[in-house]
């Protein structure tokens, strides 16, 4: 049986289906309606955590090396009340944990996003990287707010390349005191 799943998986054997899986990567603190997002070397892998969970886990199958990715975390925003509760007790069926259901009356909408990085070491165990969703940065409209701090203002912060410092003159020319003709 393990070599069946092997071979569906693309791989010749057991031992290279396990070779494959160069690193897992664990996102935390997400609400149990929220989607993660990774995004490294080309791969665009999504999951969800099981209801009444905040862990979402991947499993990638990197090659040894270096890695550079991304990770969005996605909130649904609901597009209007649907009638349903949410405690799945209308009788059809459903064990309730269906992703489509829970995600098709809903738009995503990008909350929390950034980058990371994790090295797959050759003949090791696979890579584990744990990241917090909590202490990713805001992403999208609202992650610049003025208001907060962040953002533009007048005079703040380290001058620019173009602007002078407050204790330079503007104009690099002398000053010439004498007075000017005006003749009629």
């Amino acid at each position: 049986m393990a070599s069946l799943v092997a071979a569906t998986a693309g791989c010749r054997g057991t031992d290279e289906l396990v070779q494959s899986i160069g690193a897992h990567v664990f996102v935390v603190g997400v609400d149990d309606d929220a989607l993660v997002q990774l995004d490294v070397d080309g791969q665009c892998v999504r999951s969800v955590p099981d209801r009444g969970s905040n862990l979402v886990s991947f499993s990638l199958p990197l090659p040894e090396g270096p890695h550079d990715g991304t990770v969005t975390v996605f909130d649904v925003e609901r597009r209007g009340d649907d009638g349903d509760d949410g405690d799945d007790d209308d009788d059809d069926g459903d064990d309730g944990d269906d992703d489509e259901e829970r995600f098709g009356a809903g738009e995503l909408r990008a909350e929390r996003c950034g980058p990371f990085f994790l090295e797959v070491i050759a003949g090791g165990e696979p890579t584990a990287l744990a990241i917090v969703a909590d202490d990713l940065p805001r992403c999208g409209d609202d992650a610049a707010d003025p208001a907060e701090g962040e953002g533009e203002g007048e005079g703040e912060g380290e001058p620019g390349p173009d602007e002078p410092e407050d204790n330079e003159p503007e104009d690099n020319e002398p000053e010439d005191n004498e007075p000017e003709d005006n003749e009629p």
